[in-house]
């Protein structure tokens, strides 16, 4: 009893003090939340609250701006990762189609500019002599084209 008393008393100092959020951290530490939740449940029973009802409505206050802080922090996180997601999805599809049409061109000047007519090539085997993996590039070898991005 004793020592729960001990560390209700070290986790109010620690509430009063203000735990304090910091941009690596995204969540309030657990112990003082339920701390605190016991404290609001049993506020009555608990004689050096009751004598201190100014100091009590503070740590409300200071609790609550924590969790307002803690709830924009976790949307500008969420934010940011489903905007990353979207750009990198974004910048997959135009490198990919900047790689195709590279590809293309290339191709139609070797097999424009080659030395004899009877070494075309078809794509797969232009892919193959580059060592492009024609599906990094979305190339259909059955069907002889690039697929829709």
């Amino acid at each position: 009893m004793l020592e729960d008393q001990f560390r209700d008393i070290y986790y109010l100092a620690q509430l009063i003090k203000g735990p304090g959020l910091t941009r690596k951290s995204s969540v309030l530490e657990p112990n003082l939340c339920k701390f605190y939740n016991k404290i609001y449940m049993n506020r009555n029973k608990m004689p050096f609250l009751n004598n201190n009802q100014s100091e009590l409505k503070e740590l409300e206050k200071i609790l609550e701006e924590k969790k307002e802080t803690l709830r924009r922090l976790n949307l500008v996180k969420n934010y940011k990762s489903k905007s990353e997601i979207q750009n990198l999805d974004e910048s997959i599809k135009k490198w990919t189609k900047a790689s195709q049409k590279a590809i293309e061109q290339l191709y139609s000047y070797y097999n424009t500019n080659s030395t004899s007519q009877t070494e075309v090539l078809s794509m797969s085997e232009f892919l193959k002599n580059l060592k492009v993996d024609p599906e990094v590039v979305k190339y259909d070898i059955e069907n002889e084209f690039f697929k829709e991005i």
